[in-house]
């Protein structure tokens, strides 16, 4: 009895030490998550697409805005293409937005082609070396449409064609828009 009392205590021993030798590997293998592969900026391109009509008749500025800043340029081809890549967190936002131009009369064009907020977008959340994380985005909207120059003379004053997209990232890499 004496002996099975002693071999019983070694017994509760050894499963008292290796299971905590089992925690204590687990702990180790729970190590945290190397600062380098955190998420640390966001590589971001943003594409604004025109018709040739459109172009023609009316003056097309975008005004965007990143951490430098807010800058304005003129619309002049039909592709308009703006890369970045900012710390995070941080925001961007594009604003188009069209005038008629005053030595062209598109009021009388019997039909014009022009887009319906034709833009791409894609971005990517970078770590502090650099390398694409499993976090990112493509989208954006495409479709061009015909209708008479009286109709875009019509509702290019009023601001219906102008438009806005806005692009905002948290410390971790989320899209909070």
């Amino acid at each position: 009895m004496k002996t099975s009392f002693i071999f019983k205590s070694f017994f509760a021993a050894f499963v008292l030490f290796a299971s905590a030798a089992l925690v204590s590997c687990e702990k180790e293998n729970e190590t945290p998550e190397p600062e380098a592969s955190k998420p640390a900026a966001v590589s971001l391109k943003y594409t604004n697409y025109e018709t040739e009509d459109m172009l023609k008749y009316c003056n097309i500025v975008m005004e965007y805005t990143d951490v430098n800043g807010t800058k304005v340029e003129t619309i002049t081809a039909t592709s308009w293409t703006k890369e970045f890549v900012t710390s995070l967190p941080c925001s961007y936002s594009f604003k188009k937005t069209y005038t008629l131009k005053a030595d062209k009369d598109v009021a009388s064009v019997e039909k014009i082609q022009f887009g319906n907020r034709m833009y791409a977008y894609s971005w990517e959340i970078l770590d502090a070396n650099g390398n694409k994380t499993n976090k990112g985005s493509f989208g954006g909207t495409s479709s061009s449409m015909t209708t008479s120059g009286s109709k875009i003379a019509e509702q290019v004053p009023t601001g219906r064609l102008n438009m806005e997209k806005t692009f905002t990232f948290d410390k971790d890499g989320n899209e909070l828009n």
